[in-house]
C-alpha cells in the first residue's frame, strides 16, 4: 500500500464497499453470459475476492448463500497443487471434487490469479452449477460418487490465456449438451475477468502497490463484528433433533449449539450414518449450511467473509449423512 494513504474509517468502508461491489458485478457478468438455466434463472452460483493468504475477503451479495462456506476453505486446496510460484497470468484453475468444493459435481470451481507488476495480489473466484457432468442426472439412485459423472481434480483450464484444448475435448465428450456447458465455463471465465480487471482498475485508481494492508483490516474489522455479535447471545448448550425421510429408511439429524464468549460450536454427534444411495453430502457442505444458520441468528454488523466464519467450529462424524466418505454418492 502506497505511504501517501491512510486507512481511516471513511477510506476503509469506501474501499471495502468498492471491492463488494466489483464482486457484484462478476457476478451479474455471470448471470448474463451463462448458457444454462440453473444460473440465469435459478442463481445457483456465486462470486468472491481472495486475499493472497487463500482467505475470502469478499462476496457477492446475490448469489448462492451456502457456496460462501465451501468457497472459505477452497483455495487452500487450489494453491496446495499450485502454489502461487507455479501460477503465471492468465492462469485459471477448476476442479469439480466434492470433498474440495461443494457437495455435487456439477459445482464447478473456478479460480484466477490476479497479477500486478508480476506477483499476485488477489485471487479471484466463482462457483457455479453446471447443467451436466456426465453419469445420471442427479438421482439418488446413484450408489457411488463414480455412477455421477466425471469428477475433475484441481487443475488447468486456461494457461498463460491459452485454454487447455485437450481438457475441452474430454469435457464435451462427457456431457450431453456440450455448447452450453462450455459455454458456462467461458461466463465463469468472464466473471473473474471483470474481477481481475476491476482490481487492477481500483489499486490504479488509488495508486496501491498491493491489497494485503486494506484485506488484513477487512478481515480485523469482521472477525471483531462477529465476535460482537455472537457475545450479545446467551452463553449455553442448545439441542435439536429432527428426523427426516431418507431412502429406504428415515434419517435423523442431531444438533448441540454451544455458545460460550465469543464463539459458536456445533456439534452433530448422533446423526445418521451415511447412506448407500446418493442423498448425502460432504462435511464443507454441511459446514455451509451450519454457518449460514449462525450467521443469520448472530447477524453481525459487517459484510460476510471469510473471518465470518471462523468464530464457528463445527464437528460431525466421519461417515454420517452430512459428512460421507469418499467414494459415497452425494447427488
Amino acid at each position: 500500500m502506497s505511504q501517501n494513504n491512510e486507512l481511516d474509517a471513511v477510506t476503509l468502508t469506501m474501499w471495502w464497499n468498492k471491492l463488494i461491489t466489483i464482486v457484484d458485478e462478476a457476478q451479474a457478468t455471470l448471470l448474463r453470459t451463462a448458457f444454462s438455466r440453473i444460473v440465469t434463472d435459478a442463481w445457483d452460483f456465486s462470486c468472491a475476492l481472495f486475499d493472497t493468504k487463500g482467505e475470502m475477503i469478499a462476496q457477492g451479495r446475490h448469489g448462492f448463500p451456502e457456496f460462501t462456506g465451501c468457497m472459505s476453505f477452497a483455495l487452500h486446496d487450489f494453491l496446495s497443487v499450485y502454489p502461487p510460484e507455479t501460477l503465471r497470468p492468465g492462469d485459471s484453475l477448476i476442479t469439480t471434487d466434492p470433498w474440495i468444493g461443494a457437495s455435487q459435481i456439477n459445482d464447478v470451481f473456478f479460480v484466477t490469479p490476479i497479477f500486478r507488476n508480476d506477483r499476485i495480489v488477489a485471487y479471484a473466484m466463482n462457483v457455479s452449477h453446471s447443467p451436466d457432468v456426465g453419469g445420471r442426472l442427479l438421482s439418488a439412485d446413484s450408489k457411488e460418487i463414480f455412477e455421477e459423472g466425471f469428477r475433475l481434480p484441481v487443475i488447468k483450464l486456461y494457461e498463460a490465456g491459452h485454454p487447455n484444448e485437450n481438457l475441452f475435448r474430454i469435457i464435451r465428450m462427457n456431457v450431453r449438451v456440450p455448447d452450453i456447458v462450455i459455454g458456462d465455463l467461458e461466463a465463469q471465465l468472464a466473471a473473474n475477468t471483470i474481477t481481475e480487471r476491476r482490481v487492477q482498475e481500483f489499486m490504479s485508481a488509488n495508486k496501491l502497490e498491493d491489497l494485503d494492508e486494506l484485506f488484513d483490516e477487512i478481515w480485523t474489522r469482521s472477525d471483531l463484528a462477529m465476535a460482537e455479535a455472537i457475545s450479545l447471545m446467551p452463553d449455553g448448550t442448545y439441542h435439536g433433533e429432527v428426523e427426516t425421510d431418507g431412502f429406504e429408511q428415515p434419517l435423523n439429524l442431531c444438533c448441540a449449539i454451544t455458545v460460550k464468549g465469543d464463539r459458536i460450536h456445533v456439534d452433530c454427534t448422533g446423526t445418521s450414518a451415511q447412506d448407500k444411495y446418493g442423498i448425502n453430502t460432504t462435511w464443507r457442505w454441511s459446514f455451509a449450511e451450519v454457518a449460514f444458520g449462525c450467521i443469520c441468528v448472530a447477524r453481525p454488523g459487517s459484510p460476510v467473509n471469510g473471518a465470518t466464519l471462523k468464530r464457528i467450529d463445527y464437528t460431525v462424524p466421519d461417515s454420517t449423512v452430512i459428512n460421507a466418505s469418499y467414494p459415497s454418492a452425494l447427488g
